[in-house]
């Protein structure tokens, strides 16, 4: 039984990986899924950038360093 599966799925994935339509789907799903692994690295990086910064407001980082 263990064997007549094994076979079976390598026989049609032998197949499913020789089709052209397939391999443009996969393609075409791995280029679209790097562009948002792009973006959302981009994005966490502003979001730690923005929370590292420091808060001045009313110049008050100024006014405070040199008040102390």
């Amino acid at each position: 039984m263990g064997n007549q599966l094994k076979e079976a799925f390598l026989n049609k994935s032998e197949i499913k990986a020789m089709d052209a339509e397939h391999k443009r789907k996969l393609s075409f799903n791995i280029g679209k899924y790097n562009e948002v692994v792009i973006k959302g690295k981009c994005s966490s990086l502003i979001w730690t950038w923005r929370a590292k910064k420091p808060k001045i407001s009313n110049g008050g980082l100024w006014k405070s360093w040199i008040n102390t």
